[in-house]
């Protein structure tokens, strides 16, 4: 079958979506299948132009190139999955968030144009992801949103993490590990906070870029603030040996971002055998980790999260305990990427 993977593309970023298209891409040309990655550049600077480049996506037709006729087309992301065909199939990463949950948040609610772009998306995703032959999405968590919004219902479909093939367990070691983009949204201030706060002498490190180099800067800033220094330390990107190292030798994963979609880093922990101390409020996360038994759950406030911290902090057979029920709860949840790709290619109309 001849397929295309259909996502959006920022000139000079690449992220967990660009890393999860070209994944399916591989998963789908292992299969037997061919696989071609179609983009379109998304910039999202201005009302208007979120609805510039989803009309423009809603205008490309993707049935045929050059009289070969392309069987499948596998939508992922805003405004890419608008884009035409007769045998569409969406996993939604997920929406234009600004224009939904992030709306109070967001820079688009302060726009010149702001609530007719929010009404038009609103719209358009609705007519769209309505008329598609089968929907998914990326988590459960992205399916509730579509539902409570759009009144529309996706089947969860999920996918292993980029690092699955090559983790590995390692020993509890004297740090608590916190793998991600440095931003807002990722609430690393929430862990400083946290931290500050703790009875014991608790280490954290923080690895990945900064959305911003605002980002970068406040983010030390409140190491320096807390006096911090000799306790938390931000190593910025890290390869990938090194960062299956600091999963390996790490006494639990923290995450704490606020309603994430999904969420890798959960489950790369858990395949490390990592408890994860995560936030009732981090969404994707909270699908793989009961509290007690695969990690820790805490209401967003930093004295509250200081207490897992310590917790773990003084009991690293605990650790061990939640990290290994993870582990296993990963086994049990059978994640791979032939079920995606005979999930999405089962699909076919006749």
């Amino acid at each position: 079958m001849r397929v295309v993977v259909a996502n959006t593309q920022a000139p000079f970023v690449r992220g967990g979506a660009e890393l999860h298209a070209s994944n399916l891409c591989q998963a789908l040309r292992r299969s037997g299948h061919e696989a071609e990655l179609v983009t379109i550049p998304f910039n999202w600077r201005s009302a208007e132009s979120l609805v510039d480049h989803a009309i423009a996506a809603s205008c490309i037709d993707l049935t045929e190139f050059f009289g070969a006729p392309i069987d499948l087309m596998v939508g992922l992301k805003f405004p890419a999955y608008l884009m035409h065909h007769p045998n569409k199939v969406v996993w939604l990463l997920h929406q234009h968030r600004e224009a939904y949950d992030l709306w109070e948040k967001g820079g688009l609610r302060r726009q010149q144009g702001g609530q007719a772009a929010r009404k038009v998306i609103g719209d358009i995703d609705t007519k769209a992801l309505s008329s598609v032959n089968r929907l998914f999405a990326n988590s459960r968590n992205v399916a509730a949103r579509l539902k409570r919004f759009n009144g529309i219902q996706a089947e969860p479909l999920y996918h292993p993490p980029p690092l699955a093939d090559v983790i590995r367990p390692g020993n509890y070691g004297d740090y608590f590990y916190f793998p991600s983009r440095i931003s807002g949204l990722k609430r690393q201030e929430l862990v400083l906070q946290a931290m500050a706060k703790c009875t014991t002498p608790a280490k954290v490190v923080f690895s990945g870029m900064p959305d911003s180099k605002a980002d970068a800067g406040a983010l030390q800033a409140r190491i320096n603030e807390f006096g911090l220094q000799e306790r938390a330390s931000w190593l910025g990107h890290v390869t990938e040996e090194q960062m299956l190292e600091l999963y390996a030798g790490a006494r639990a994963v923290i995450f704490t971002p606020l309603d994430e979609d999904l969420g890798y880093i959960t489950l790369e922990a858990m395949l490390a055998a990592k408890a994860v101390i995560t936030t009732t409020d981090s969404g994707g996360p909270l699908e793989f980790i009961d509290d007690g038994v695969q990690g820790l759950v805490r209401k967003p406030d930093p004295r509250l999260l200081a207490e897992a911290l310590d917790q773990l902090w003084r009991d690293p057979h605990e650790a061990s305990r939640l990290g290994r029920a993870g582990k296993q709860r990963y086994a049990e949840l059978d994640i791979s990427w032939d079920k995606v790709v005979h999930s999405l290619i089962g699909l076919r109309t006749a």
